[in-house]
């Protein structure tokens, strides 16, 4: 049996995550939030799925109830009790296996949607900021390779959201741990995934013999995992 854990449960992490129970991926018994604790219950050798949203311009977590760096996600996990030598974490997080853009796009972006989030409480502010960011992040394409050069230091792209986390549980002491991410979007719906969603629920297809394995071969393309 496998445990989910959802920094911030709202009503569609909760819509997933009782499909997930309904199919049997997970035990009811093993659903853990931000405040209810308990990971330190999971056997090490257990799957563990966080459940959360990506974002298309931002390495974060989130959901409806707040937003998690990598840092603040494993400080969580931490406090809740999650064992330092626990294996298999499987991030259920849109795109958290890529690179989201370039460290000269991240900063520009950054005071902009620091902006969005003090005006969450004021809609008619809030909403003439989503405006705004809108057109000017939904135009931009950041670059697409790694590393850097001795010319453009800082086209170097953003390191991908899975991979910072990996390296925030090694600084915080984990040792055994395999995190498996997805490069692009990912379905929380765990039936036949909607259009351009990576299907994780490869269990149960339509057509086994035919469906079934192209659903396995996406998810198998489209996945990396981070030691």
């Amino acid at each position: 049996m496998t445990a989910v854990y959802c920094p911030g449960i709202d009503k569609e992490m909760k819509k997933s995550i009782d499909e997930m129970i309904r199919k049997e991926w997970i035990d009811k018994a093993q659903v853990y939030s931000a405040t209810n604790g308990g990971l330190g219950q999971i056997e090490p050798d257990r799957r563990l799925y966080i459940m959360a949203h990506g974002n298309k311009v931002l390495p974060i977590f989130q959901t409806k109830l707040g937003r998690w760096t990598a840092e603040a996600m494993v400080k969580l996990l931490v406090q809740n009790g999650l064992r330092k030598d626990h294996r298999d974490i499987d991030l259920i997080v849109c795109g958290a296996g890529a690179s989201v853009s370039d460290i000269k796009t991240l900063n520009a972006r950054l005071p902009q949607y620091e902006k969005l989030l003090q005006a969450e409480g004021n809609e008619q502010k809030h909403k003439k900021l989503l405006e705004e960011w809108t057109k000017k992040v939904g135009n931009s394409k950041p670059t697409q390779y790694f590393g850097k050069t001795e010319k453009k230091p800082e086209m170097m792209q953003v390191v991908p959201l899975a991979a910072q986390f990996a390296g925030m549980l090694k600084a915080y002491g984990f040792t055994n741990f395999r995190v498996i991410c997805y490069r692009l979007p990912v379905s929380q719906v765990f039936s036949q995934a909607p259009p351009g969603k990576i299907p994780l629920d490869t269990r149960g297809a339509e057509d086994p013999g035919k469906y079934g394995d192209y659903r396995e071969a996406i998810v198998k393309k489209y996945t990396i995992e981070w030691h």
